[in-house]
């Protein structure tokens, strides 16, 4: 038997199905902008680790934290390099908040591990609650509790401003020994975008 020849695509054919590609492909990548340009669509971040160390006169207190951004964050949501501002929360009380702290050289689609520390004393605590507030952390003794706000510059496609996230309550253990040392006793606090501005929440708070 004769091999048969292969049938020649006639062009119009061929044609038609690269327009139907590149029909598929438009819509995906459509799609994909769509997604993207929606905060509410963005991954979450964890809170790795806090540490909380307050002075023996409980006057002053520092945080030290490691946040875990996931791979599909950087560039696609939050910008590769930029400033980051981080606020400690204890009873609805904005206890700590952090200066700009810079960071750079993020990978897109990459996770990242990033280190803040926040210091405050008495004087630096919002409300008229603040002179009491380290007082009542030592009282607690044997755990302490802190939510926390991040602020990242926003980096997606056709925006600016800032992107908020808004973390669960870390649980935080003393150390039995000095009672001045609390390290993290929690699941990984995980910390979603938040459409509420800082300056919003810090309105609420101080009324």
């Amino acid at each position: 038997m004769a091999n048969k020849k292969p049938r020649c695509i006639p062009p119009e054919e061929r044609n038609m199905c690269v327009g139907v590609v590149c029909m598929l492909l438009f819509i995906v990548l459509f799609c994909w902008g769509v997604y993207v340009s929606d905060p509410r669509n963005s991954p979450h971040i964890t809170i790795a680790s806090m540490n909380f160390t307050i002075t023996e006169n409980s006057t002053s207190a520092k945080w030290d934290l490691l946040i875990r951004t996931p791979p599909s964050l950087p560039g696609d949501y939050i910008c590769l390099e930029g400033d980051l501002q981080v606020f400690l929360i204890y009873k609805h009380v904005i206890v700590a908040t952090s200066p700009p702290q810079r960071y750079q050289n993020l990978q897109p689609h990459w996770p990242h591990l990033l280190r803040v520390s926040v210091v405050a004393s008495e004087n630096d605590i919002n409300g008229v609650a603040g002179k009491n507030v380290f007082d009542d952390i030592v009282k607690e003794r044997s755990e302490v509790r802190f939510a926390s706000r991040f602020v990242f510059p926003d980096c997606r496609e056709d925006t600016t401003g800032t992107m908020s996230f808004v973390c669960d309550e870390v649980v935080l253990r003393f150390d039995s020994s000095s009672w001045t040392m609390a390290t993290t006793k929690s699941k990984n606090p995980t910390c979603v975008y938040h459409a509420t501005s800082i300056d919003h929440y810090l309105k609420k708070v101080m009324v």
